[in-house]
């Protein structure tokens, strides 16, 4: 696993301005909900480059990412909601002033469960 994450856990420090430990720990769960490979050097690149962009064009920060994919879990991807919407949608709540990872993500997982329930 650590060989097919580091390179893009680097460029994500690197693009966030943020330390290896942080871009490691934000892939790592992103990989794991979103049920990705990580021997797989494509969708570590997609991984590492939405999470990237989505932080910088937005209010969100790598750490509510990382917090928020902790606590989102697998819920998006088993809804079919592709890594790079779950960035986008914690973006756009973060640019809605619901930032801080545990506001987000709460209000991302309740959305989701009713998308569900429906």
């Amino acid at each position: 696993m650590i060989k097919g994450v580091l390179p893009h856990a680097l460029d994500m420090a690197l693009g966030m301005n943020i330390d290896l430990n942080e871009s490691s720990t934000l892939l790592k769960f992103s990989t794991a909900s979103h049920k990705k490979d990580p021997s797989n050097d494509a969708e570590m690149r997609y991984l590492a480059d939405q999470a990237t962009k989505i932080s910088n064009i937005s209010d969100t920060s790598p750490t509510d990412l990382v917090e928020g994919s902790r606590y989102i879990g697998a819920l998006p991807n088993n809804l079919g909601i592709t890594p790079a919407q779950t960035f986008a949608i914690q973006g756009a709540l973060a640019d809605a002033g619901l930032s801080g990872s545990t506001i987000a993500a709460t209000s991302l997982v309740q959305f989701l469960e009713r998308l569900n329930d429906e």
